[in-house]
């Protein structure tokens, strides 16, 4: 009896102690297991990581400058010899060697009273033909009138008629003439006929400048934009 009571009394603790730990190992197991998935997908495990700030930006489509660095020459598309188109002596000189201009910008200014005098002489000369031409007008008209009264001969009508006409081609000319004294005049006035950069200046006040390309220019002038690259 002793024995058995011994037996049972020890089974009995077996099985409580078996309960215990399995009791145990599946408390600890499934807290084991929350914890390891909190921790991989940042969820609720005790030691979850931290937030890591991440910077975003919109994509977007542009073109992309690409710089080279490269040996070369730089070679100006164009250079203009600025020359007088006049004979005259230089009155003053507006730039300095190596100064950047604009096309139009005055350059040179020449002695010009020879151009004023001839333009002066050129506009008294029309004055004179046009009133030449008014008188020759009048005496054509009154010639009409009297050949159509039949007091003066068609002969005579005729004589006056051409010499009106004559008139009118000298008239003609000396306009001409006022238009080219003008132009003479203008050159006077020398300008950038090109944007760039002044070269060596040739003359100065003083200096007889003649329009000849033998000799050398007053200054040239390289273009600087645009350029070209070899």
């Amino acid at each position: 009896m002793k024995n058995k009571k011994a037996v049972t009394l020890s089974l009995i603790v077996v099985c409580i102690v078996a309960l215990g730990s399995a009791v145990w190992w599946k408390k600890n197991s499934g807290e084991g297991t929350e914890l390891l998935a909190g921790q991989a997908l940042g969820g609720k495990g005790e030691n979850k990581s931290k937030p890591v700030n991440v910077n975003t930006i919109i994509a977007q489509q542009r073109d992309y400058a690409v710089r080279l660095t490269a040996n070369g020459v730089v070679t100006s598309l164009n250079v203009v010899e600025v020359r007088p188109q006049i004979s005259s002596v230089i009155e003053k000189v507006h730039i300095k060697e190596g100064q950047f201009v604009r096309a139009g910008d005055l350059l040179f200014t020449l002695d010009h009273r020879t151009e004023s005098s001839n333009l002066a002489k050129a506009d008294a000369q029309l004055s004179k033909e046009l009133a030449t031409l008014a008188e020759l007008q009048r005496q054509a008209t009154r010639s009409r009138e009297l050949f159509d009264k039949k007091f003066q001969s068609q002969s005579v009508l005729d004589s006056s008629q051409a010499a009106l006409q004559a008139q009118q081609a000298v008239v003609d000319a000396a306009k001409a003439s006022v238009v080219a004294a003008k132009v003479n005049l203008t050159y006077s006035k020398i300008v950038a006929p090109a944007s760039g950069r002044t070269g060596l200046i040739n003359v100065f006040a003083g200096s007889l400048v003649q329009p000849s390309s033998a000799g050398a220019a007053l200054v040239t002038i390289t273009q600087m934009d645009p350029i070209a690259i070899t």
